[in-house]
């Protein structure tokens, strides 16, 4: 069970479908040990926490910057939270419609598709001549975040691609893409760990608990500054050539 969190985790930071692969990885371990794994509901999103913190570090320089001055950013702050909200109220539409059980029956296949066809139209983006966001770009980024419903679909990746399409910069695209993902993950973690309270209970007493925990924490914390780094320097397109793993392995199985 553990393996399977730390997996869901780590490929959080990533734009190749944290929730896509941990279904592959759930499907796999039944095929090789015969018996059925799967993390429950709550789990998965009580392990959205890290991905918060995460988010919260790797761009802790604006938040700093807002804490420091916030009547003197009021305006930029403002921006935030206007086009966060038109984003988030974008997101519900397609997320209920591609919540239907006639989508979440698709294969996977689909879903990891979809994910390489946006991680590798990053290669075509221009680079320089870039945008500030726009109501028309928050919107698109929040549609582009409910069809991340859709199986094997990273939300990362389409959220990001969205941005860049807008003419945002990679750094912006990126920023937008985190700061549109914390209000549900924030929702979602706090839930989570509320339904699994008792469960959780029984590990927080737990030096290897603690010691996995942080390094699994780093290790997606890593992930997601090489993402970053990636995205920045225009070569995050190459991940899409990764997704043809995934992509095999849900064919053959």
């Amino acid at each position: 069970m553990f393996e399977l969190i730390a997996a869901q985790i780590i490929t959080e930071s990533l734009p190749i479908s944290s929730s896509g692969h941990l279904a592959l990885i759930e499907r796999l371990f039944e095929r090789w040990s015969g018996t059925i794994v799967t993390v429950p509901q709550p789990l998965i999103w009580a392990s959205h926490l890290p991905s918060v913190v995460i988010m919260l570090v790797a761009f802790r320089d604006r938040w700093w910057t807002l804490m420091r001055a916030p009547w003197r950013c009021r305006f930029i702050i403002m921006n935030f939270v206007t086009y966060g909200i038109i984003a988030e109220l974008a997101t519900l539409a397609p997320y209920l419609v591609l919540s239907h059980a006639m989508v979440q029956a698709l294969p996977l296949t689909v879903g990891f598709c979809i994910t390489a066809a946006a991680l590798y139209s990053d290669r075509y983006r221009p680079r320089g001549n870039y945008q500030p966001i726009s109501w028309r770009c928050a919107l698109l980024m929040g549609c582009a975040q409910g069809s991340a419903a859709v199986p094997g679909v990273s939300r990362l990746a389409v959220t990001y691609t969205m941005g860049r399409v807008q003419g945002l910069a990679p750094r912006q695209a990126l920023f937008w893409s985190s700061l549109l993902a914390l209000p549900p993950f924030v929702a979602a973690s706090l839930y989570g760990l509320w339904l699994e309270r008792g469960t959780l209970a029984s590990y927080v007493t737990a030096i290897n608990f603690w010691f996995w925990g942080i390094v699994v924490v780093l290790v997606a914390y890593g992930a997601f500054v090489a993402v970053y780094r990636a995205m920045v320097r225009g070569t995050i397109w190459r991940l899409s050539w990764y997704m043809v793993v995934p992509i095999m392995i849900s064919l053959l199985f």
